[in-house]
């Protein structure tokens, strides 16, 4: 029996030599025949001029391979090769074809600093380095991403018409560099990608790793079929991507019939919208830390649109639905976002961040990133948070464009009353806020809680209107040269807190006497004030009820709490009691005031003021 088994394995042995020694020819003259194949299947691949400067090895044993060494692509050396190693159909060999089964790019690396023919290195880029590595040349060529995802549908065909032909290609360290004087994404390194084809419906699928702007990335990309697109059908298609700044998963049609496009479910989320953003774009301005982000929504791409409905953002600690479309001609972003709870503070603080500790007042406020984003959001929320501001029934416009970042507050509810305002940061030549609100019908007792002190309170309905303007380099700028500006209009309320005789009793008194209880009702309320940095100027303040007026101005220094008024205080005439003649009835005479001091212990004089000694009296009407 061992006998009987070594014979039949020596039998074979014999056979398999004699097929060898019979084909050996054969396999020298495809040698030659595998060369020409390779370099046609690279410049197939290509679209450019391949050349083969390196040794070239070519074996049957174990496995049919042709392996070649410093490998050129493009006319102007666009791309190089360390090695290709190319894998034949084993059987065709042994009948002198030479047909390609597998290629292996062993670091294939864009040189960024040989200039080609426009095109040219989109040609190699898409082919070698694959579809990542295309879309890095897109975006650095072109510098957004209307282009790069323009391109999408040209990069699909092109990659479908030359890679379908090919079993499997391998890329191994791949290196994409942008030009060393160019900004914008440092490429793509570390590139290891396995691109399969199945022989049924001509499934294509592309797997693996690469690093790009620092990062590790992972991708899992197929297509069901590239027959069906060829032919101007449609196939399925999947992505999924994952890195540490960001995470996409796509599912959908992809349609290559008359009107192109892509549909499907997308899913993308990163924890900092900051971090995903840089990394997308490697870019130098500094971009707004919002916090975690996700997008999901039904997406279609189709002619020059892109549209994701059904959307759900969340973004600075808010959730929005609606639908957003973005306009691949004019590079914008358009949308409309709904929300239950919507907090702009995040937002603004993100923008404008507030300073950390007395350093940060001299950190510069930077907002270049409005000179390249381009956006329209209108925006609506049951309830909206903006500093200390609690709005409801909202509709707003957000707009980023040209260096400005605006927020036009169309309408909204403000406790109990209506509001509307705008707010907006431009960058075009230095750092410059501005805004302004007005409200109408606004409950003052929620207004003043928001903004007033514990001491003193308002009652009552009024409107008011308010505005900024400042340069803002810096918080310190903004300390020092904020201009602000507020008026105040109220009727039928009550200052609760305050009791008005102080200003009337002779002498000296500490203005903290008339904190400590009583109130002063009022038919009517008008207040003018405004700041230059930290000088707040009191331009006019008036109360008025049938028995009693008081009128003020005058100036307080924020930073130190220095007070500086001036004002009257006068009970209106009655008439005569019964029994009591007009020439006895005394008119009761205003009472000119001053306070002076240091808050929260001001000194409050009464008697004939400076201004009315010197015959220079305008509150005294």
């Amino acid at each position: 029996m061992p006998f009987k088994r070594t014979l039949i394995w020596g039998i074979c042995a014999s056979l398999v030599l004699i097929v060898i020694v019979t084909v050996m020819p054969g396999f020298v003259l495809a040698s030659d025949g595998a060369r020409s194949e390779l370099v046609a299947k690279m410049e197939a691949l290509t679209g450019t001029p391949v050349e083969i400067s390196g040794p070239i090895s070519f074996s049957v044993l174990p496995r049919t391979r042709l392996v070649a060494d410093r490998i050129s692509i493009g006319s102007g050396v666009d791309i190089t090769i360390d090695r290709i190693v190319a894998d034949f159909d084993p059987v065709d060999a042994l009948f002198g074809r030479a047909t390609i089964a597998r290629i292996v790019l062993v670091r294939p690396e864009h040189q960024p600093e040989i200039i080609v023919a426009e095109g040219e290195a989109d040609e190699i880029g898409t082919t070698v380095l694959t579809v990542a590595s295309d879309i890095s040349a897109s975006v650095e060529r072109d510098r957004n991403a209307a282009q790069m995802i323009a391109g999408l549908e040209d990069l699909a065909r092109r990659a479908i018409d030359r890679l379908d032909q090919l079993q499997i290609l391998e890329i191994r360290n791949g290196v994409w560099r942008p030009g060393l004087d160019e900004a914008g994404p440092t490429g793509i390194s570390n590139a290891n990608l396995t691109i399969t084809r199945s022989s049924s419906q001509s499934a294509f699928r592309m797997t693996g790793g690469f690093t790009w702007n620092g990062q590790p990335a992972d991708i899992d990309m197929r297509v069901d079929s590239t027959a069906n697109l060829r032919n101007g059908g449609t196939s399925n298609v999947s992505l999924s991507f994952s890195s540490p700044p960001l995470t996409l998963d796509f599912e959908g049609i992809m349609d290559f019939g008359t009107l192109p496009r892509l549909v499907g479910r997308f899913e993308g989320r990163g924890d900092s919208f900051a971090t995903t953003a840089a990394w997308l774009a490697n870019s130098d301005y500094r971009i707004p830390q919002l916090g975690p982000v996700s997008l999901n929504g039904d997406l279609t791409l189709a002619g020059r649109t892109l549209e994701v409905t059904n959307a759900e953002l969340r973004l600075a600690q808010s959730s929005g639905v609606g639908a957003l479309e973005y306009d691949l001609d004019a590079d914008r972003l358009d949308g409309t976002l709904a929300f239950e709870t919507l907090d702009l503070t995040p937002v603004a603080e993100a923008i404008v961040p507030m300073p950390a500790g007395p350093f940060g007042f001299a950190r510069p406020i930077e907002a270049e990133f409005a000179r390249s984003a381009h956006l329209a959001l209108r925006v609506s929320a049951n309830q909206a948070r903006f500093g200390s501001l609690d709005f409801s029934d909202v509709a707003a416009v957000v707009t980023v464009a040209d260096g400005d970042v605006s927020l036009e507050l169309g309408d909204a509810g403000l406790y109990g009353g209506r509001a509307f305002g705008r707010i907006a940061l431009s960058d075009k030549s230095s750092p410059w806020i501005s805004g302004e609100l007005s409200g109408f019908g606004v409950d003052l007792a929620n207004l003043s809680s928001t903004f007033g002190g514990a001491r003193l309170r308002l009652s009552g309905s009024g409107e008011f209107h308010a505005s900024l303007s400042t340069p803002a380099t810096d918080w310190r700028t903004i300390t020092r040269s904020a201009k602000t500006s507020v008026s105040l209009t109220a009727g039928n309320g009550t200052l609760s807190g305050f009791d008005p005789a102080v200003f009337s009793e002779p002498g000296t008194s500490l203005l903290y006497t008339g904190l400590t209880g009583g109130s002063l009702p009022f038919e009517t309320l008008k207040a003018e004030l405004g700041t230059y940095g930290p000088e707040l100027a009191i331009e006019s303040w008036s109360m008025n009820n049938a028995n009693y007026r008081l009128e003020a101005r005058g100036d307080a220094a924020l930073s130190s709490g220095q007070l500086a008024l001036e004002g009257i205080s006068e009970s209106l005439s009655q008439t005569a009691s019964a029994g009591q003649s007009q020439e006895e009835f005394i008119q009761p005479k205003p009472i000119p005031f001053t306070v002076e001091g240091t808050w929260p212990d001001p000194r409050v004089v009464t008697g004939t003021s400076e201004r009315s000694r010197s015959g220079d009296n305008p509150i005294e009407p």
